[in-house]
């Protein structure tokens, strides 16, 4: 008799569990027999009697542990995209066996969510939070607001407990709601997406930050109201200024997911009604452009009809401008608001230098050339700048990623001299030993890596996995150089030429061109991943237990359990496998010659 495989066994157990446990009595639920990847059919009831809600579920179960109450899961891209055209809400339902817990999120959203690069994997990572534990009262207070509508919408959350906080949160929803309509909820647990923002009063003044998955944006401290918390309707002439910016930042990443299939659309009125603060005439724009048009455009005319004319105004807009992302499109207007604040004789040099390098800050791997050169305006303004640690760190970092190693190298230098702090000394000598590798000379290299060696000795400190690892690559490195092997100039060159000889069946060259290939960029999973599979397929089990404690270190526990969902899928001996899954959990660390 054929034996079925665990995870058939476990996705019918979870199918079996949600019928059970979470899903109410009263419910009406049928199995999905369509090829969708699709398991149920629920159809939501309330008093004993049938409402038109109706949601699938897609239900995946597994017999792994959460992390502190998190979990991931990895799931193909296409079926992200079918979901999105489902006609009705799916929920996919996580299942943990072994917790006997269940996490769920709404699906239809997901795929919008995904940045250009991460559509083009063949799969997305679906990371389930403490939040998204799901039960059976839980399911049945969002049951009867289930609409389409709703699960594709972002959750706009907050943290703070404190009343004020909450109240001024529902203002900012309000005028959300007013703006951008079935973009945003408050208290949607499975929503796709989750927009948090932290508030902090200090005195009269408050500021706030706003937390998506994409990045931070930080709002300007501005006064609020005490008597906006409380207005029963509120419009957007009345909101305090950071209220005004807030609710256009958030419409800026929104605008962000806008798709043919997503429920967010911001027209000409919207942005013109958030921008109010600078924007003298309201109706004549209007009459202005009697079409929508785009943000570029209506910045582009605020600019160039010289509509902003004061130092504030100026301020205010060149701050939102910073919020949006087509960044390249917007680096005219950008520099050119820029040059208004710098010109305008209403700062110091000083406060011209703070300037250039927070913009530096916030523009960053957006536009290098930019980055560099507010980073050269800061200190031209401000020289002190010159004088500390992470000044120079931050400048050797852009001229990497612009290909500049040699500059790199002596500006990471001398950032090392500006500190005294031990941390910060081991990092900065390894980041010079990586534009070492870039400029082919593996002996400064591997000197700066004993550099590194002789403190962890000094201060009795354990090297990490990550730096042995280093260095066996930069040995393997060396040791091609010498033998006249052919040299590549970036990570994913060393990555294919792995490739090609595992393929011959060359595993040892293989997994040293892997290895390198990780060398090249520390964050390059595929690179790590392909190396531990190589140096078990040889059997080298130092190298092994390198690679699994430093993806351990350096991606954290889901990238682990994307691991171990892979092995489970391994035809191996039983003993070998449970031996790779009790090194893969952080068990023990046995040989995997044993069996």
């Amino acid at each position: 008799m054929a034996l079925r495989p665990n995870n058939h066994i476990t996705g019918d157990s979870a199918v079996n569990q949600i019928k059970a446990q979470l899903i109410p009595e009263s419910w009406i639920v049928n199995d999905q027999t369509n090829d969708y990847g699709l398991d149920l059919n629920v159809q939501v009831c309330q008093d004993n009697q049938t409402t038109e809600c109706f949601f699938f579920i897609q239900s995946k179960g597994t017999e792994d542990v959460s992390y502190e109450g998190e979990i991931s899961y990895a799931m193909s891209v296409e079926r992200l995209k079918d979901y999105r055209n489902m006609p009705l809400p799916v929920l996919l339902v996580y299942y943990s066996k072994t917790e006997n817990v269940f996490w769920g999120i709404w699906a239809n959203g997901i795929y919008n969510t995904l940045t250009e690069e991460k559509k083009e994997q063949k799969q997305y990572s679906i990371r389930f939070h403490r939040r998204n534990i799901i039960t059976s009262s839980i399911l049945e207070a969002i049951g009867s607001n289930i609409k389409l509508e709703m699960v594709t919408r972002v959750d706009f959350r907050t943290e703070n407990v404190a009343r004020d906080y909450q109240q001024l949160h529902k203002q900012i929803y309000t005028l959300l709601e007013q703006l951008y309509p079935k973009c945003f909820s408050i208290g949607n647990d499975l929503a796709a997406d989750v927009i948090n923002v932290d508030y902090e009063r200090v005195g009269e003044d408050v500021s706030l930050m706003i937390h998506n998955k994409e990045e931070d944006v930080k709002v300007p401290k501005g006064i609020v109201d005490e008597a906006f918390l409380w207005y029963p309707k509120v419009k957007m002439s009345e909101a305090p200024f950071i209220v005004q910016t807030t609710v256009a930042a958030l419409g800026m990443l929104c605008d962000f997911k806008k798709d043919e299939h997503y429920p967010y659309h911001i027209y000409k009125e919207d942005i013109i009604d958030a921008l109010l603060p600078i924007i003298p005439d309201k109706y004549w724009l209007n009459w202005a452009f009697g079409i929508p048009i785009s943000r570029v455009e209506l910045f582009e005319y605020m600019v160039s009809k010289d509509i902003v004319t004061n130092y504030t105004e100026v301020l205010n807009l060149l701050q939102i401008v910073l919020f949006m992302r087509q960044e390249m499109e917007l680096k005219p207007i950008r520099e050119k608001l820029l040059r208004l604040l710098l010109d305008s004789g209403e700062l110091t040099s000083e406060q011209k230098g703070h300037m250039c390098y927070n913009i530096a800050n916030q523009v960053c791997m957006r536009d290098l050339s930019e980055t560099i050169s507010l980073y050269k305006h800061s200190a031209r303004y401000f020289p002190t700048y010159l004088t500390v640690n992470y000044w120079w760190k931050e400048m050797a970092s852009m001229m990497f990623h612009a290909g500049h190693y040699y500059f790199s190298q002596k500006f990471y230098e001398k950032a090392l001299t500006l500190t005294d702090d031990i941390e910060n000394k081991c990092e900065l000598i390894l980041l010079i030993a990586d534009t070492c590798l870039y400029q082919k000379n593996i002996e400064a290299a591997q000197s700066w890596l004993q550099k590194y060696f002789d403190i962890c000795a000094e201060v009795g400190q354990a090297v990490p996995s990550k730096v042995h690892l280093l260095s066996r690559a930069y040995e393997f490195y060396r040791y091609k150089l010498e033998h006249g092997d052919k040299m590549y100039d970036k990570g994913d060159e060393w990555f294919n030429e792995g490739i090609r000889n595992y393929r011959r069946s060359r595993y040892k060259e293989s997994l040293s061109l892997f290895i390198i290939a990780w060398a090249y960029a520390i964050y390059d999973f595929e690179a790590i991943k392909n190396a531990m599979i190589t140096a078990l397929r040889i059997g080298d089990t130092i190298l092994f237990s390198l690679i699994i404690e430093t993806i351990r270190n350096l991606f954290g526990p889901n990238r682990i359990n994307e691991m171990i969902d892979m092995v489970i899928q391994w035809k191996l001996p039983s003993k070998s496998k449970e031996g790779l899954l009790r090194i893969l959990r952080g068990d023990d660390i046995i040989s995997m010659l044993d069996a």
